[in-house]
């Protein structure tokens, strides 16, 4: 329904980036177009929706042999293919020499472009000149855009071609009508923190240049995001600078040169959405009588003199109290100076134990600690002998052998084994 062109005067903008993102998240349909006639690169950046690669006979190649018989909105269908993602997409040429195939038939094009009765068409002629063939293309345009960075070269490239496409095919400018030609404005790929005052001094340049063009949006200057669309890195295309600031473009230049907008607003002034019809009423004859409403009692108005009291609000029946739950007996609580209850007396099966007599031994008592072998721990509650020494272990025997019990050191020369001192004190 509108015809959008994206073009650049010199160097690589990224006027092809620029486009891919702005017709995929056009706020409706969008068909991006390649109509560069040095050749389109698409076709070695992104496979087609269903993974393999694009074809590339079947876009513009494929309608410049339609053409030849005359070209209508609703032939452009059949020349249509979907790359990754979903958007639709009119392959460019592979070669500029393909483009001699198209002489004659830019304009035939841009009005079935134009043309389309249910999308928008957003078409990448890339750079052009005086001598570019794209120039009879621009003519069918809704708007015109120059893709430009913000160095002062191109700033200085961009205003010298904006007065070579308003000698040829522009008139008023991108925000007002007034011209008889095509409207062109400059959308600037900037960096986000100085977009305010980038845009502000280019505004200015071309103002003082004379120059019916003015500055329609920025586009953040995203690398990440570039690669994303073109098919390289990873992560989410959605959240980059890139989409984000692309999408505020898309909206404003779809409510003031998609179909069914009102034309250019004016500078200031936003567009008008499309009125409603109104629901006409029924007859007041055919009309059914509203409902009947319950009013609710008047209530008593307080005297002459007296406070305002609120009214009163009806008696609720009152249930029956129900029986208090019997709680549950809890142990006595011990204060401060009291002493505490005396423990009661251990109970069995058949009743409490009689005075004299001890409970039998708990189920877990006797259990001393686990060893890592899993069985207990023969050594429990022995110290541990010292180190390089093994435990001695225990016999009975007649303290009037002489030979040394098993495990000790049986004495030297001169020795004698330990024992209690003699009643002389001597050895």
């Amino acid at each position: 329904m509108s015809l959008i062109v994206l073009a650049s005067d010199k160097g690589s903008p990224g006027v092809t980036t620029t486009a891919v993102a702005l017709a995929g998240v056009w706020p409706r349909r969008a068909i991006l177009a390649e109509c560069d006639p040095s050749g389109g690169d698409l076709v070695y950046r992104t496979p087609a929706e269903s993974g393999a690669p694009l074809n590339p006979n079947i876009g513009m190649l494929s309608l410049a042999t339609t053409a030849r018989h005359g070209l209508s909105a609703h032939q452009l269908e059949a020349h249509l293919q979907r790359m990754h993602g979903g958007l639709e997409l009119v392959v460019g040429l592979a070669t500029g020499d393909q483009s001699a195939g198209l002489a004659g038939l830019w304009t035939a094009l841009g009005r079935a472009f134009d043309s389309l009765p249910d999308a928008d068409v957003i078409a990448d002629v890339g750079r052009v000149d005086a001598t570019s063939p794209a120039l009879d293309l621009l003519a069918g345009a809704a708007l015109v855009v120059l893709v430009a960075r913000t160095s002062a070269e191109q700033i200085a490239h961009v205003r010298d071609r904006a007065l070579s496409l308003l000698q040829r095919v522009g008139g008023g400018t991108a925000t007002a009508g007034g011209g008889l030609g095509v409207p062109i404005g400059v959308l600037l790929i900037v960096d986000p923190k100085q977009r305010a005052r980038v845009t502000a001094q280019v505004d200015e340049l071309l103002r003082n240049s004379g120059l019916p063009v003015k500055v329609i949006g920025t586009v953040a200057d995203d690398p990440d995001g570039a690669d994303l669309i073109n098919g390289r890195g990873r992560g989410r295309l959605d959240r980059t600078l890139l989409i984000r600031s692309t999408r505020e473009v898309a909206l404003d230049l779809s409510r003031m040169y998609s179909a069914g907008s009102q034309g250019p607003a004016m500078p200031g002034q936003m567009p008008q959405p499309l009125s409603q019809p109104q629901p006409t009423p029924p007859p007041q004859s055919q009309q059914a009588p509203p409902p009947m409403q319950q009013m609710p009692p008047p209530q008593p108005q307080p005297a002459p003199g007296t406070a305002y009291a609120p009214p009163a609000r009806p008696q609720q029946p009152t249930a029956a109290p129900r029986n208090p739950r019997p709680s549950r007996p809890t142990e006595p609580t011990v204060w401060p100076g009291e002493q505490p209850p005396a423990p009661r007396p251990p109970y069995d099966v058949n009743g409490p134990f009689p005075p004299g007599r001890q409970p039998p031994p708990s189920a877990h008592e006797g259990f001393t600690s686990v060893t890592l072998g899993g069985g207990p721990d023969p050594h429990h509650g022995v110290a541990a002998p010292p180190p390089g020494l093994t435990p001695v272990q225990h016999e009975q025997r007649d303290p009037r052998d002489p030979r040394p019990a098993r495990g000790e050191i049986p004495p030297g020369p001169g020795g004698h084994r330990a024992g209690p001192p003699s009643p002389g004190g001597g050895r």
